[in-house]
């Protein structure tokens, strides 16, 4: 850990101050200081650095449950959409698209605050919560979409909404009852007709899954199967398969998670055909399908829509205010 022009390192429990004005080595059983800590520059517009990483705010080091240390960044709101904003939409997609995901990460950070709070911390870095990559991923576009958009979030009922967003939608978006179980159904989150992201890179996909793998996949899964699988048929966002002395029926969204998300990229499944020892996959999308489609949104506003029009298109019911 290091900081051009010094930092200050605080122990949580004790209340002592240690001055570095060099770099120092972090690990559970540091000799220096005694953790958890929290380190602050020294001098204003100098940023903390770990693994030659930078990052904007105060860092919280302490130790975590099963070995090492958690890095907590500690900083605004709108500091921490900046990080994310470059990892999860394109830095140079039109600004009404950029402002749109602004909102829709904001408002997400904003209903998400406390998923970690076991382990210590809110929000995690990973495609969990959102990807975050800190000072190093921010990019001046996406910056000015984070500020021309400051403080605003998307509400229903008075709370922030459940903004979910995702690739591409394929032509339709999903209910969340389709693809996650116990899930809220909530208007701002229903089905809607997308005709933007048709020509975008993600709109359409194809992969081959060996039968075994199949099988393993549904065994993992605790559903028994006997192979050999003789066939797979998708109809109505449900999978059929049919193996040696049964069949077995599952929502197309359930049956991708238990391959993986990259395999079978979206639960709009088109077809299926037997190829060889296994199966080829063809569909529409990528992603979960539950909110808003980011090459959706790129797609309106490329066609003149503002992130507010944008907004109530894919969260329809929801409201665009300041918090």
């Amino acid at each position: 850990m290091d900081c051009e022009g010094g930092f200050d390192v605080k122990e949580l429990q004790s209340g002592k101050v240690l001055r570095f004005k060099e770099a120092v080595k972090i690990s559970p059983e540091s000799q220096v200081f005694r953790l958890p800590v929290r380190v602050t520059s020294r001098v204003k517009g100098r940023f903390l650095t770990v693994n030659t990483l930078r990052y904007r705010g105060a860092l919280i080091i302490r130790k975590a449950s099963k070995g090492g240390v958690h890095v907590i960044d500690d900083i605004e709101l709108d500091d921490y959409v900046k990080g994310i904003l470059p990892r999860e939409a394109g830095a140079g997609w039109p600004s009404e698209a950029l402002k749109s995901q602004a909102v829709a990460s904001r408002t997400f950070a904003l209903r998400s605050l406390g998923r970690h709070a076991s382990e210590g911390y809110d929000l995690c870095s990973t495609v969990h919560c959102q990807v975050f990559g800190g000072l190093e991923s921010e990019d001046e576009r996406t910056n000015r979409a984070v500020a021309d958009t400051h403080n605003e979030i998307l509400l229903y009922k008075g709370n922030p909404a459940g903004t979910f967003f995702f690739s591409n939608c394929g032509g339709r978006t999903l209910d969340p009852v389709d693809v996650w179980e116990r899930s809220e159904n909530v208007p701002y989150l229903r089905s809607i007709r997308c005709d933007f992201c048709r020509s975008a890179p993600h709109h359409f996909w194809e992969n081959t899954v060996s039968a075994e793998d199949i099988a393993a996949a549904l065994i993992r899964a605790r559903i028994v199967v006997v192979p050999p699988l003789k066939s797979i048929r998708v109809s109505a966002g449900n999978v059929l398969i049919r193996y040696g002395t049964g069949q077995v029926k599952l929502r197309a969204a359930r049956f991708r998670a238990m391959l993986g998300a990259n395999i079978i990229r979206s639960a709009h499944i088109d077809k299926v055909k037997r190829s060889g020892g296994g199966f080829v996959f063809s569909g529409r999308g990528w992603g979960h399908g539950v909110g808003m489609c980011q090459e959706g949104a790129k797609g309106k506003a490329e066609k003149g829509a503002g992130y507010a029009k944008i907004l109530k298109f894919y969260y329809p019911g929801a409201k665009l205010e300041k918090f």
